[in-house]
């Protein structure tokens, strides 16, 4: 029986480890991994884009979810390595998916690194409900994952106060 796991997410291929273990990743790392992160999306300006349909609608596109610009190894590795402390249950995993329109190539480098296998859900958007403000994407905030208190402070001391939260969501504390 196939268990899976849906995430949309990224990793450097040239330096990609399947036998990654978190207590050795440096703060360091994790920053770098963090900046590089918070560099895809802060100050990013919508696009306006006509869907399915004929509707338009208007979206961020980053490397990440949309490889504009193109997805670096870099960036990759960084969102790969950040996974290792926010998905909880992957060790139990056989099989991931993502979406075939968006985020696809991170998906495939994430799954990689997690040694699962992997497939896409083929859907195509009808369009976007309603419409969306142009205004430009600000990162507030990044949530460090479930990592050991004493690298999660030292992660936290190389960005203003309160921008990096302990956990991955709903038992999140700001540091």
């Amino acid at each position: 029986m196939l268990k899976t796991i849906s995430y949309v997410g990224i990793t450097d291929v040239a330096t990609m480890r399947t036998d990654f273990m978190p207590d050795r990743t440096t703060a360091i790392q994790l920053v770098e991994a963090f900046r590089l992160l918070v560099a895809d999306f802060d100050g990013r300006s919508t696009t306006r884009v006509i869907g399915t349909g004929g509707r338009s609608f208007e979206f961020f596109p980053t490397a990440i979810t949309d490889n504009i610009p193109p997805l670096e190894p870099r960036l990759s590795h960084a969102v790969c390595l950040l996974s290792r402390f926010h998905l909880e249950h992957i060790a139990e995993a056989t099989l991931g998916d993502g979406e075939e329109d968006r985020g696809a190539m991170i998906i495939s480098d994430l799954l990689l690194s997690h040694n699962l296998a992997r497939t896409l859900a083929r859907w195509t958007p009808t369009g976007a409900p309603g419409e969306i403000r142009k205004v430009l994407s600000r990162v507030d905030q990044v949530h460090l994952g479930r990592m050991p208190a004493q690298l999660a402070e030292e992660v936290a001391s190389h960005f203003p106060p309160g921008f990096c939260i302990f956990g991955s969501g709903g038992d999140s504390g700001s540091i």
